[in-house]
């Protein structure tokens, strides 16, 4: 079975085809890790997922592969080129996405390992933390050089 499951912060909605292409099934649930969990053990033996590629996308595709499910993440711009539809509903891209895989035809996205991905959001962080602090110096000194009354040299820039 091939599973396509358009992503959002609220709710997910998944499509189930079979290998000539037919809907199975369909189904909506919250996109919490509880109801994530209690509608993949459902999931016939051996079935195929794709997500397209999304900060919630990546947390549900992390707790899939945790319950060894064999899960895909799609790169969402070649998703919509291949796809080829302009209409775009939960129901069409997670069909869509669904297809795609069965017809070897889905553009994968690399996704890193949690911890990977926690030491690039601390990164991402102090450089911005980094930004703001340089930012905030060249105010002072700004302020500074307007005439206000002078400050030490350790405030400087």
């Amino acid at each position: 079975m091939y599973v396509g499951i358009d992503a959002h912060k609220r709710d997910c909605h998944a499509t189930v085809l079979n290998d000539q292409g037919e809907v199975v099934s369909t189904a909506r649930f919250p996109s919490n890790m509880g109801a994530l969990s209690a509608w993949a053990k459902k999931l016939p033996p051996g079935s195929v997922l794709a997500l397209e590629a999304s900060t919630v996308a990546k947390r549900i595709y992390w707790r899939l592969q945790e319950m060894g499910l064999d899960v895909r993440m799609a790169h969402p711009l070649e998703v919509r080129r291949k796809a080829g539809t302009k209409k775009k509903t939960d129901a069409i891209d997670s069909f869509e996405l669904a297809d795609l895989l069965r017809m070897k035809r889905l553009p994968e996205a690399y996704v890193p390992s949690p911890q990977l991905n926690e030491r690039r959001q601390l990164i991402r962080y102090r450089i911005d933390l980094g930004k703001k602090s340089r930012l905030a110096k060249n105010q002072v000194v700004g302020i500074q050089d307007s005439g206000a009354p002078k400050l030490p040299d350790s405030c400087r820039a």
